[in-house]
C-alpha cells in the first residue's frame, strides 16, 4: 500500500513522458511543450529505443508514432498493455485508418492524433492536461 508521502510526491514530481517519434520537427514541438510543463521527456527515435526506455522506466504518458524506421507502434503498444493498462498512450500517425483504429482497440484503449494537422500547441496542451500532466513551475520560479 502506498503511503500518503508517496502519493504527494507523485503529485508534485514532474511528469515523465516517453515520445516515440523519428521526425525531428515533431520532436522539437513536443520538447518545447514538455519544457513549458517542466516534464521529463525521453525521446526514442526507434522502436528498439522505446522498448529499452519502457523496460527501465514507468511513464505518465506515452506519445507513440505508428510508423517507425525499425517497426511499428502497435508492437510497442502491445508491450505497454502487457505490462500495465494504466499508462496513457496517444498514438500519433499520419496514416489514420479505420483498420488501424480497430487493430489498436483490440489491444486496449488509446487516443489517436493525426499528424500533422492535429499537432497544434492547443491540442497537445489538451492531451497533456487530459492525462494529468500538470504544469509544474521550475524551482527558480517557485515562491519561498
Amino acid at each position: 500500500m502506498n503511503s500518503l508521502a508517496d502519493y504527494v510526491n507523485r503529485l508534485l514530481r514532474p511528469s515523465k513522458i516517453l515520445l516515440v517519434e523519428d521526425e525531428p520537427g515533431i520532436c522539437s514541438i513536443i520538447a518545447t511543450l514538455a519544457q513549458r510543463f517542466n516534464c521529463e521527456l525521453f525521446v526514442a527515435p526507434t522502436a528498439a529505443a522505446a522498448m529499452k526506455y519502457l523496460s527501465k522506466n514507468k511513464f505518465d504518458l506515452v506519445l507513440l508514432d505508428y510508423q517507425l524506421p525499425d517497426g511499428n507502434g502497435l508492437d510497442i503498444f502491445k508491450s505497454i498493455r502487457s505490462r500495465s493498462d494504466e499508462t496513457p498512450v496517444c498514438i500519433v500517425t499520419g496514416y489514420l485508418t479505420e483498420e488501424l483504429i480497430e487493430r489498436v482497440r483490440n489491444v486496449g484503449f488509446a487516443v489517436f492524433v493525426q499528424k500533422p494537422k492535429d499537432l497544434t500547441p492547443k491540442n497537445l496542451i489538451n492531451i497533456f492536461l487530459t492525462f494529468g500532466v500538470k504544469p509544474i513551475p521550475k524551482e527558480e520560479n517557485r515562491p519561498n
